[in-house]
């Protein structure tokens, strides 16, 4: 059963398209998502959950699904020539949850690895993304965090999990948010975003050096 604060976590989550849940290590995000997943999937919401996730963590979501899960899935780490992949994209099924666990490395690095986890979109499934450790899309310029979001974006759900949402400053949480829903936040662009949050100086006006109406940024997240 989930403890207290798991429930606050699940019921502030269920009705939302999108979640963010920031909280220490060892309070049980990974336990949370697990049940969120499956009450989705038992209330007719969804098909898959894609999990997104430093490569190490694959394995922990793995173990995680087997002593957690509430109903019947397949856990598949993504393996893009794997002779079991285009079946599994094509698969649309009822009798149990699919979950595919990509490394945000690889969709940084690769784009052929990026353009086969895109196809397991592309069947018409309801999925639900989930971002673990969105703190590594924090780079807007990185191409981990373009394609995260644009995964994100034909999302049907989408949640992030961190328990250091900020490492360096505020800037931080602009694309972690886009990957969630560009509404939230309201920019459009990084550069908007910096404009209207961050002090800029020193060489030629490129440093963060403060910061500014943060109360409205808080207010909005």
């Amino acid at each position: 059963e989930p403890m207290a604060h798991q429930v606050t976590m699940l019921d502030n989550a269920w009705g939302l398209k999108s979640a963010a849940w920031f909280a220490k290590m060892g309070t049980g995000k990974t336990f949370a998502t697990i049940h969120l997943a499956f009450a989705r999937w038992i209330a007719g919401e969804i098909d898959a959950v894609v999990i997104i996730s430093p490569s190490t963590l694959r394995s922990v979501w793995r173990k995680e699904f087997e002593k957690y899960a509430t109903g019947p899935y397949e856990f598949r780490s993504h393996e893009q020539r794997a002779s079991w992949y285009p079946e599994y994209c094509r698969e649309v099924s009822r009798d149990r949850l699919q979950v595919l666990a990509v490394s945000v490395e690889g969709l940084g690095i690769s784009a052929g690895l990026y353009d086969s986890v895109c196809q397991f979109y592309a069947h018409g499934k309801r999925i639900f993304t989930v971002c673990d450790e969105s703190s590594r899309i924090k780079n807007p310029d990185a191409k981990r965090t373009e394609r995260t979001i644009a995964l994100g974006a034909v999302s049907d759900y989408r949640l992030i999990l961190n328990g250091t949402p900020i490492a360096l400053g505020i800037q931080d949480l602009w694309s972690q948010y886009e990957f969630l829903d560009p509404n939230i936040i309201g920019m459009g662009d990084y550069w908007s975003f910096k404009t209207r949050y961050t002090v800029r100086g020193g060489y030629e006006n490129k440093q963060i050096i403060g910061y500014q109406n943060v109360d409205e940024l808080m207010n909005m997240v």
